[in-house]
């Protein structure tokens, strides 16, 4: 293979990670082909090589690296195109084909072809650098996404920020009774009410969360309704009891889950898992 960093017109991406170092760099033969035939006839152009994997033996020095992605610049920098190769799935198998990117070609700025003939032309007519009118329309275009991407990214810091001040003020103004008192009162009826269904929700969740951590320890019996019986288990212990035998705390709390609604949780009582199903928490 080549190494292609003898020629002129040949450069090596300074952000591809073989940047600098010593290696033999070389093209697919079809995109050698292409570079070949275009670096002859534009002296001014620079073909950039990036994206390049290591195809050489484990002890070959300098290695052999094969690139995949060719940018085309001219002298003074400006980038006229890339060049790929890509895969084309026919009926007689896989065909590789030229792929030409440039904001003048096709109708999202790339375009694909078989034909190195085909490619040279597109690439003669679309190649080159961008007119006055192109430059401005063009940093127009970016100026409106940097502004659209600062004020995204803003817009997901303050939403942050304001999300921070609310979370800290609710925990200063809860955490307080006095103070959580005060703020209720000097507040407007919509805020009290919001106040309201917080603080009866954190209230929920901290009975389900005292419940779930009673499950299956001796703070709490498992009772099941099995007809007119009742398999109760506490601990690994496991007994068959009916109302008479019931202990009176576990009778009166499983009087009072019988009466809510499935899923529901009792503060200090336990939860009411299915129609037959109870935990039932011990004093």
């Amino acid at each position: 293979m080549e190494n292609l960093t003898t020629n002129r017109f040949i450069r090596i991406d300074p952000n591809d990670s073989y940047y600098g170092k010593q290696i033999n760099a070389g093209l697919e033969k079809k995109l050698w082909e292409l570079v070949g035939t275009l670096a002859p006839k534009n002296p001014d152009w620079i073909f950039v090589l990036s994206r390049g994997w290591d195809i050489s033996d484990k002890e070959e020095e300098p290695p052999h690296i094969r690139f995949s992605t060719v940018k085309v610049t001219n002298t003074d920098g400006a980038e006229l195109g890339v060049l790929r190769l890509d895969a084309r799935y026919t009926y007689e198998g896989t065909k590789q084909v030229y792929q030409i990117i440039n904001d003048r070609v096709g109708h999202r700025g790339t375009t694909k072809t078989v034909s190195l003939t085909s490619a040279v032309r597109t690439i003669k007519k679309t190649f080159r650098a961008d007119t006055q009118p192109e430059v401005v329309n063009k940093a127009l275009s970016r100026a409106s996404e940097v502004a659209q991407d600062a004020l995204r990214s803003k817009n997901w810091e303050r939403n942050r920020a304001q999300s921070n001040v609310i979370s800290a003020t609710y925990e200063w103004v809860t955490g307080n009774p006095t103070r959580l008192r005060e703020f209720r009162d000097a507040s407007s009826n919509d805020i009290r009410n919001k106040l309201d269904t917080s603080i009866t929700l954190a209230m929920e969740i901290g009975t389900i969360e005292s419940v779930r951590d009673k499950i299956d320890t001796d703070k709490s019996y498992l009772v099941i309704k099995d007809g007119d019986r009742y398999i109760v288990r506490i601990d690994d212990t496991v007994k068959l009891c009916d109302d008479s035998s019931l202990s009176e705390d576990v009778r009166s709390k499983l009087g009072m889950l019988k009466l809510v609604e499935v899923s529901q949780f009792v503060d200090n009582v336990g939860c009411r898992v299915n129609e037959n199903t109870f935990v039932v928490v011990k004093d």
